[in-house]
């Protein structure tokens, strides 16, 4: 029964005054609008049917036009004997589904003016949904007609039988005519009695060239050269290959090079079985000549008796060595030492980029030294030509062996090239016109001597520079020199990972910036703490198993290699190997829309018969409104719904980019196309605001990770959690997606908790090996602007100064083996100074970041406890309580790093929840007030 409530005295009165034009604002829920309405109307909702049929139209009538619509239509099972205009309106207000559920509440209803109503209000999908309704041939054929303009059309011939008389050439003309021969030609079997010369006809008119090609044998007046050519020229070589087959009369050959040259030749290498055995030589090496050579290596085995060693030298004529590595099993003959010179000489970071992907499986290759040394030296080429020297090279290379014995792994370009000039400064007067600059910084920088002697000069000046920077003792003479000296910033870009760092642009410009910003704080004395650093802790070091030792349980190992190769997928779309003409995303929207249409087929279990999903539905649908079961039917109601919206919809409108993916999420068969699509997006378009490394970068990561996705190291499962579950899903579609429905729908879809879990358990498992001494380091100093890069962490380049924004902000970096042979650091997080709710003192750890293969390689407990050590003694003498931030997400405001965060997680159920108060605690978009516990 419905709830007797206040009402005012005149229900006209109070519709009139409800009305938008009256300036009011209209009750916004059923009990709102309950409340205006008098005692009378009370009760008639609550038993319609008691009142006559004209108080029942009257009253229905009123309520409908004064915007109330929804409360007739959620009654109508209780009306009887309505007028059929009734109906009409409850359709024109979006209540199409409640009266076609109860039509039979309705009196002498044209189901003609019903159906032309359901089209005027983009309701026309409920004609094909609602059997019980539109019965076989009920419907005249201007129905027919007027769904023609719709975006329905396409299940009209699915659906002729609804209709009484129907004239299926003019139907068919009529759609070709709009624009929408495809749907004649893909359910051409649905038409009967077709004058296909005529159809033929219309088509070539109206250019739908590629319904032509699809039901070809249907039109024999058609001449197949002149179609061919057509769909050339229109762009459409591609569906000619793919229907080829149904062409009479062409010179295969001859549309081979065509398709080719038109910018259509992958499809070609797809389809070479189509083409004269003999002719696969000359179509391969034009496929090569025209860019696609990546093409043919990868479909290579498609090819007839191909002459290999001949498309080998095509791939060595266009310079595409970098295949021929990638792809070296599928040419026994290849000469790898020849391709591996080539790659050298070729100075390509791709190229490069192929050659460290596989270099454990080169290894037995020999690298020309003198070749290496050849190679145009730069931030991309650098740490690659660095990794082949040091697994590849039987040679010495003083240079390279004295800067890697310097500065360690981060070495960058400048400081090699630093190095070499130091051991072999140059007589030759062009020469040194070039080093002259060099030359000038190193003495500018207090290097005044040349061979052994300067190294030792430049180690010593750097170790004390170094000193100074880390215990945050910077002053104006040394920020002046990091400013005007790059040997000085190389250095301190090494120190502080700015160019190893998954964040952060690597500009020299921003660095620049940076430490003209810390000047201005040091003279403003706004770069001190107070605070003390920590004695040297030990703390124990872990080994994996052997390396040839699989880690990770295999269903774990599975789903890391389908994360993996979606990434790839996307990645090499972006990379855009194959076919460089293309857009990226057009190919792998192409991919995802050649899913749906497959989606609209199934096979049965049983006899193995293809059926059309969507009919069977409706025959489900059906037959439970037959048997009265309304729960049940109104499921494959929004299921049929749902599946008419896949089928219309647009994948390349952005606008609809979140409404899309809604739509697409429910089906699971989709659920690695979309994805890819994500991922790429994801890649591709990162938030304005937010500051990344090179692509590129990226890119070559994802293809060296996925070359090893049979048995990942705990480092490279950790990256790829870290890529998904921060950068992607986090970082970027934390930005796209408007509503927490889509975030958590696409959260779930990438969901990577499984290898979270199975991360901890590997790392838990370890073998102790030794223990790594460890200093933590606080710093308001160029370090803290820096900490992001340090950390691996988002607020790298976030803020123009934290020190400046954030004065109750203090950066800790982590440093190992201090003072040490491997002296560095490794790590950093921050500790705010806040309040709780209730004004308690605070001491918060927030973002504990040691870097990847820094906490893979320690005891994560034995980390954890160190840090909060220190923090607890740092919190009493400051006469704050010490906390931490654990959120609900690893690469939230907690760690970055899995490993860290399955231990946190962990600790989280033995320690106490604390709320903080939001001023001056949230940083770089981070609110922590719910997620901050005591120590």
């Amino acid at each position: 029964m419905t709830k007797r409530l206040h009402a005012h005295p005149s229900f006209e009165r109070e519709y009139e005054a409800s009305d938008s034009s009256a300036g009011l604002v209209r009750p916004k829920s059923e009990e709102d609008v309950l409340k205006i309405l008098p005692t009378d109307i009370h009760d008639f909702l609550d038993s319609p049917s008691n009142y006559t049929k004209e108080k029942q139209n009257t009253i229905a009538r009123k309520l409908i036009e004064n915007g109330y619509a929804g409360i007739v239509a959620d009654r109508l099972d209780q009306f009887r004997g309505l007028d059929a205009s009734i109906a009409y309106l409850l359709v024109a207000k979006h209540r199409s589904i409640s009266v076609l559920t109860n039509i039979e509440v309705f009196e002498n209803i044209d189901i003609n003016k019903l159906a032309e109503v359901l089209i005027e209000n983009d309701f026309g999908y409920e004609i094909f949904s609602h059997d019980e309704v539109f019965l076989p041939y009920s419907l005249d054929t201007q129905i027919a007609i007027e769904l023609i303009g719709t975006e329905f059309a396409q299940l009209l011939p699915l659906s002729f039988d609804r209709f009484k008389n129907i004239d299926y050439q003019l139907i068919a003309e009529l759609l070709i005519t709009d624009g929408k021969g495809l749907i004649v030609a893909n359910e051409l079997e649905c038409f009967d009695n077709l004058n296909f010369d005529k159809i033929a006809s219309l088509l070539l008119e109206h250019d739908e060239y590629v319904a032509l090609a699809k039901q070809l044998k249907n039109f024999p007046s058609i001449n197949h050269t002149e179609l061919a050519q057509k769909l050339i020229s229109t762009g459409n070589g591609d569906v000619l290959v793919k229907q080829i087959s149904k062409f009479s009369g062409l010179d295969r050959y001859e549309i081979a090079m065509q398709v080719i040259h038109a910018g259509a030749g992958e499809s070609v290498a797809y389809m070479i079985s189509e083409f004269p055995q003999q002719d696969h030589d000359r179509i391969a090496l034009e496929l090569i000549r025209a860019g696609l050579g990546k093409t043919v290596a990868y479909n290579i085995d498609r090819f007839y008796n191909i002459n290999r060693e001949r498309v080998v030298q095509g791939l060595l004529d266009e310079e595409e060595y970098g295949i021929l590595i990638t792809l070296r099993n599928r040419f026994p003959n290849i000469d790898i030492n020849l391709v591996i010179s080539k790659i050298l000489t070729s100075q390509s970071v791709e190229n490069l980029s192929a050659l460290s992907f596989y270099i454990d499986d080169i290894k037995d290759a020999k690298v020309l030294l003198s070749d290496l040394q050849q190679v145009e030296l730069h931030i991309q080429s650098f740490s690659i030509v660095k990794e082949l020297y040091s697994e590849l090279c039987s040679e010495k290379w003083p240079e390279m062996d004295k800067a890697i014995e310097m500065f360690g792994e981060f070495v960058d370009v400048y400081l090699f090239k630093t190095i070499s000039y130091l051991l072999n400064p140059s007589d030759d007067p062009l020469e040194r016109e070039s080093q002259a600059q060099l030359d000038y910084n190193l003495r500018e920088f207090g290097v005044t001597k040349k061979y052994q002697e300067g190294l030792e000069q430049l180690k010593e000046i750097w170790q004390r520079v170094e000193r100074v920077l880390i215990n945050n003792e910077e002053d104006e003479a040394l920020l002046d020199v990091l400013a005007k000296n790059p040997i000085a910033r190389a250095l301190l870009k090494k120190m502080s990972r700015y160019e190893e760092s998954e964040w952060g642009t690597s500009s020299e410009l921003v660095l620049r910036n940076i430490i003209s910003k810390q000047y201005h704080l040091l003279k403003r004395n706004k770069n001190k703490t107070e605070i003390e650093k920590s004695q040297p802790l030990e703390i124990r070091t872990v080994e994996s198993k052997n390396k040839t030792e699989q880690l990770f349980d295999e269903d774990v190992i599975q789903r890391y290699k389908r994360l993996c190769q979606q990434l790839v997928v996307a990645a090499t779309a972006l990379d855009n190997p194959f076919n460089k003409p293309q857009r990226p995303f057009t190919v792998l929207i192409e991919k995802l829309t050649e899913k749906l249409q497959q989606e609209q087929w199934g096979k049965d279990k049983q006899t193995g018969e293809t059926y059309n999903r969507f009919e069977r539905l409706q025959a489900i649908h059906h037959q439970q409104v037959i048997d009265g079961n309304t729960r049940a039917a109104e499921k494959t109601q929004q299921q049929l719904e749902q599946f008419l919206r896949l089928q219309n919809i647009n994948l390349r409108n952005i606008t609809d980019f979140e409404a899309n993916f809604l739509d697409l999420v429910g089906n699971k068969r989709l659920h690695d196309e979309i994805s890819t699509v994500l991922f790429a997006w994801a890649l591709k378009f990162p938030p304005g605001g937010r500051n990344r490394t090179d692509l590129r970068v990226i890119i070559d990561k994802i293809y060296s990770l996925n070359s090893r996705a049979d048995n990942p190291s705990l480092d490279d499962m950790s990256y790829i959690v870290n890529l998904i579950d921060h950068i992607i899903n986090q970082e970027v579609f934390g930005h796209y997606f408007q509503t927490e429905e889509a975030k958590n729908l696409f959260a779930d879809l990438t969901n990577t908790k499984s290898l979270q879990q199975a991360m901890e358990k590997v790392q838990g498992s370890q073998k102790i090996t030794g223990v790594v001494p460890i200093e933590f380091i606080p710093t308001r100093g160029m370090l803290m602007e820096l900490s992001g890069h340090l950390a691996d962490a988002c607020w790298a380049e976030s803020y123009e100064s934290i020190a400046e924004e954030f004065p109750n902000f203090t950066a800790v970096t982590i440093r190992q083996h201090p003072e040490g042979r491997h002296d560095r650091l490794v790590g950093a997080f921050m500790l705010i100074e806040g309040e709780s709710y209730l004004g308690e003192p605070l001491l918060i750890i927030r973002g504990l970041n040691p870097i990847e293969n820094f906490i893979n390689k320690v005891d994560v407990e034995e980390f954890y406890e160190a840090a909060i050590s220190y923090v607890k003694n740092v919190a009493k003498d400051m006469g704050r309580l010490p906390a931490i931030v654990i959120d609900s997400h690893v690469g939230g405001s907690a760690t970055n790093r899995p490993v860290l965060f399955g231990y946190l997680t962990a600790k989280k159920r033995d320690l106490k929840n604390i709320t903080v108060d939001v001023t001056n605690s949230s940083f770089n978009g981070y609110v922590i007030i719910d997620d901050t516990y005591l120590l």
